[in-house]
C-alpha cells in the first residue's frame, strides 16, 4: 500500500517512480530522526555496516525555534546533542543567515562535518 500511495504522488508531482524513493512517518519527532540518519548515510553509506569508527565529527544546525526532537535525533543518530547546534532567529522566527553561515565556518574550523 506504501509503495503504491508514493508512487503515485511521485506521478502526481512529475517524478520518475523509477528513480524516486520516500517513506512515511509516523509524525514529526520520527520525520527529524529519518532526516538526520538519511543525511548521516548520504555522506557516510558505510556507516549503515560500520557505524561511525570511521566518520569525522559530524554536526547539524537547526533554528533556535526548532522542536526538541531535532536533539533527540542528534542522539539517536550519533551525532550527538553537543554537535547540534542552535542557530539565532530573528523576529519573525526566521534562521539568521549570517549566524548560520559563521556558525558552519566555526565548525569547519574544529574539524566538524
Amino acid at each position: 500500500m506504501e509503495k503504491a500511495v508514493m508512487k503515485r504522488m511521485w506521478e502526481a508531482i512529475g517524478w520518475d517512480p523509477d528513480q524516486s524513493d520516500g517513506i512515511f512517518a509516523p509524525g514529526g519527532a520520527i520525520a527529524n530522526l529519518y532526516a538526520l540518519s538519511t543525511a548521516r548515510h548520504a555522506l557516510y553509506p558505510r556507516s549503515k555496516y560500520v557505524g561511525l569508527k570511521d566518520v569525522p565529527t559530524l554536526c547539524c544546525f537547526t533554528s533556535e525555534d526548532s522542536h526538541y526532537s531535532i536533539k533527540s535525533a542528534a542522539a539517536l543518530s550519533g551525532i550527538g546533542t553537543d554537535f547540534c547546534f542552535n542557530i539565532p532567529t530573528d523576529k519573525s522566527g526566521k534562521m539568521i543567515p549570517e549566524a548560520l553561515e559563521q556558525k558552519i565556518i566555526e565548525s569547519k574550523k574544529e574539524g566538524q562535518l
